[in-house]
């Protein structure tokens, strides 16, 4: 049962980031990496200092980080267009008469 939960858990968690842009999925990635980095290093510490299982704090440690730089991300701001290089005004649009003249 545990088996079946954990893997249910996991399709969810994968299908949440399916409508997400690019960009927003890139920050997160970003943020849940840096996340899971401190927190292995914060658990790995605690660990130490309590005379504990370091591997184990570490590992909880990187989970639990992982997880909250991933959820505290913000989504990206987007301005509208970036501004054009060259303000020139368009050709002028010529009308032609019936024999091909302007």
């Amino acid at each position: 049962m545990k088996k079946v939960l954990v893997l249910f858990l996991i399709v969810v968690f994968m299908s949440a980031c399916a409508g997400m842009d690019y960009r927003y999925q890139q920050n997160m990635a970003l943020n849940a990496t840096a996340g899971g980095l401190v927190g292995g290093a914060g658990g790995a510490a605690i660990a130490s200092l309590a005379h504990g299982d370091v591997g184990a704090g570490a590992a909880i440690g990187a989970i639990y980080g992982a997880f909250l730089g991933a959820i505290t991300t913000p989504p990206p701001s987007y301005h509208g267009c970036p501004p054009r290089d060259d303000y020139a005004y368009p050709p002028p649009a010529y009308e032609y008469d019936d024999r091909g003249r302007y």
